[in-house]
């Protein structure tokens, strides 16, 4: 896919983009594309930052309950350990009780 104007970048690719989800030369073209076209770089800055902001907010909000939950399940089905603070830590408090 080409990247021919600023409505598609946004619409199809962006998201993908920050994935690292697009194929090189797909992912060359748009980063050419933003070199040029400084509304679509700044658009970028502002997306990225808002990801940021919400995943942390989103984080920050969950019940540790339920982040224990989230963390064991990808433990078990991807191999992605929890941070150190909460590993062997099923309900976050710092007690070491296991999870079910």
């Amino acid at each position: 896919m080409e990247v021919d104007t600023c409505r598609e970048l946004i619409e199809d690719l962006l998201s993908s983009y920050v994935d690292g989800e697009l194929d090189n030369h797909t992912a060359q073209n748009l980063e050419l594309h933003l070199q040029m076209c400084p509304p679509c770089a700044a658009f970028l800055r502002t997306f990225v930052a808002t990801k940021r902001a919400v995943r942390a907010e989103t984080i920050s909000a969950m019940p540790a309950d339920c982040e224990a939950s989230l963390w064991d399940f990808l433990e078990r089905e991807s191999g992605v350990e929890p941070p150190p603070d909460l590993q062997g830590d099923a309900c976050g408090c710092g007690c070491g009780k296991k999870g079910d």
